[in-house]
């Protein structure tokens, strides 16, 4: 009697674990920072999934030499269910002061910065950001929010994996995709051009 209810136990704990183990998935992956052909920082995301909730984070430490050292800390992290970004967060430090540090949250059917504005989504709520893309070839996809500038960036496919986004000031990036994964950005930025390979 003894050994079947321990085994009966053991069954369930067994599958209660593995369980568990089918409902969540993480992964991370790093990518070089480069400019002018030079190594200048290195870049880390991860994607953590759990049932109907999906967590993605990203940073990334530069260090770039144009007549005086700049060094820019960068950070992201997303919060989605069922699709929909729910919360949002950018920060950036340039030589350790804050440049940056935007909050965004769904509440009451919109969204709102942590200084009260509203932003203006295209539909009833926002699907997809910057930071997903280093998760998800955004095939099918118009634009993405921008966690850091709070706006909506236009997104073209301008070959097979590889997508242009519009920055703000006249800027872009360029994604490219391999099977669905992100292997390079190549980024317009004041610096010149900023490039991520994995």
């Amino acid at each position: 009697m003894k050994r079947s209810i321990v085994f009966i136990l053991l069954c369930a704990v067994i599958g209660i674990a593995s369980q568990g183990y089918k409902q969540s998935n993480f992964s991370s992956y790093t990518m070089e920072v480069y400019r002018n052909g030079e190594r200048v920082g290195v870049l880390q995301t991860s994607k953590s999934l759990n049932s109907e909730k999906s967590f993605y984070e990203l940073k990334s430490d530069v260090e770039i030499n144009k007549l005086v050292t700049v060094k820019i800390s960068e950070s992201l992290s997303n919060q989605y269910e069922s699709g929909k970004l729910l919360s949002a967060s950018h920060q950036r430090k340039v030589n350790g002061i804050h440049q940056s540090n935007v909050q965004l949250k769904y509440d009451n059917n919109k969204y709102v910065t942590h200084n009260g504005k509203v932003v203006e989504q295209a539909g009833t709520w926002i699907g997809a950001s910057v930071l997903s893309l280093y998760h998800k070839e955004p095939i099918g996809l118009e634009g993405v929010y921008s966690e850091s500038q709070g706006v909506w960036l236009k997104v073209s496919r301008i070959g097979n994996g590889v997508y242009h986004v519009s920055l703000p000031n006249q800027q872009s990036a360029i994604y490219h995709y391999n099977k669905g994964e992100l292997v390079k950005v190549v980024s317009a930025t004041k610096w010149g051009e900023i490039i991520f390979k994995r």
